[in-house]
């Protein structure tokens, strides 16, 4: 018996995109997915799904990423549109890792605090920490400072290059006030990101700075600088741009310090999680998936 049109129309509706139909699909739209998904930004549709750490899994009709969580990405060559640094939440084979120093030669720095202070960028750039802690994090395991932690990564050629791009995830408990400041991550004498009167401030050859923080929440911040331009980021998104720098210079001896300021002093008060420097100022496209931003260009 013939199928009457609307009827046949809802079941394809339902084929296109849905947790439980087989083959391929590309949405634009939200309402393209049926049962209440999400059309992401790399055309594919997500539901919602509690077990994973972005709350939304691709449905079966999802090519390579089918049935993975957004913000995961398979190594088979699926291609996600928001990694959102959850590489690192469980051990898991099928998962590039957060700290991919094989297939991204660029990355320098890599820390993901999941119970040590060491670096898995490849550069052997490894931490100390004093009066810091581990506990709960954005991804697994985070540290979490006070006012006397040092967080104290030695000198290093790699982590001093001209171009950089300077990540991380911060939860402040309490923000600086009065022209006080917290360090994200600092390089001494070549370039840095702070927190400063409620806001981010990227100091580069030329500095760029946005009031955008909030207390008690994770927040995605980076700082890029290609040599020229320095622009800063929230959340994934483009939150400042200064023009007209020059290249970084190699800084001083005594190294760099992950929440807080080289050498010593100005320490986060809140957590940190999933830091990463590299020696090129990264696309604004990078940038927006590693932060986990459900929309990217």
């Amino acid at each position: 018996m013939a199928l009457s049109g609307w009827y046949a129309a809802v079941l394809l509706g339902v084929a296109a995109c849905s947790p439980y139909g087989g083959g391929a699909f590309q949405c634009d739209r939200d309402d393209q997915c049926t049962g209440g998904g999400t059309c992401e930004a790399n055309g594919l549709c997500s539901f919602g799904d509690g077990d994973c750490a972005s709350g939304r899994r691709y449905g079966d009709l999802a090519g390579g990423l089918s049935n993975v969580c957004v913000g995961e990405e398979p190594v088979d060559g699926g291609v996600d549109s928001a990694i959102d640094a959850a590489g690192d939440a469980t051990p898991d084979a099928a998962l590039v890792p957060f700290c991919d120093a094989a297939n991204e030669p660029t990355l320098v720095g890599c820390w993901e605090f999941e119970g040590n202070t060491n670096d898995a960028s490849g550069d052997n750039n490894n931490a100390t920490a004093q009066n810091a802690s581990f506990t709960t994090g954005k991804v697994g395991m985070g540290l979490t400072l006070q006012a006397t932690s040092l967080v104290a990564v030695p000198d290093s050629a790699a982590l001093s290059p001209p171009t950089v791009t300077v990540e991380a995830f911060v939860r402040p408990t309490s923000l600086p006030t009065g022209g006080a400041r917290m360090g994200v991550f600092d390089n001494e004498n070549s370039y840095g990101m702070f927190l400063v009167d409620n806001a981010v401030s990227c100091t580069m050859s030329v500095g760029v700075m946005a009031p955008v923080l909030v207390v008690n929440q994770w927040t995605h911040i980076a700082c890029t600088f290609d040599g020229t331009t320095a622009r800063l980021y929230i959340n994934g998104a483009q939150a400042g741009m200064t023009t007209g720098g020059t290249a970084l210079g190699a800084g001083s001896t005594v190294g760099s310090v992950i929440g807080g300021n080289s050498p010593s002093g100005d320490a986060l008060i809140g957590s940190i999680d999933q830091v990463r420097v590299w020696n090129v100022a990264r696309t604004p496209q990078q940038v927006c998936a590693a932060s986990g931003a459900p929309l990217c260009p």
